[in-house]
């Protein structure tokens, strides 16, 4: 069963999509922020808030483009401010 889906996602991006299952459907690829600190799902009787949200199964089929949303799990949030981490420590060298 399909529905209707407004994703807004924390810098103002706001997507109208069709909910289908777990995944989104859009007309084409959306140039998606880097921060997904807090994305909000609005269907005509729910709201969902990711928090520390990732982009997953992303791909493109029959001229739409199909996604997912999840929130990160605690070791992937660790993981995600190691890196950043390194990347500082990387530029100061």
């Amino acid at each position: 069963m399909e529905e209707s889906v407004k994703i807004t996602f924390v810098n103002g991006l706001v997507l109208n999509a069709i909910l289908n299952a777990t995944t989104y459907i859009v007309d084409e690829k959306p140039d998606f922020p880097d921060d997904l600190s807090e994305v909000t799902v609005e269907t005509e009787n729910r709201t969902t808030v990711y928090h520390n949200a990732k982009i997953m199964e992303a791909y493109s089929d029959d001229g739409k483009y199909r996604f997912g949303i999840s929130e990160m799990l605690p070791l992937e949030i660790r993981f995600a401010e190691y890196e950043d981490a390194i990347c500082e420590l990387s530029q100061m060298f």
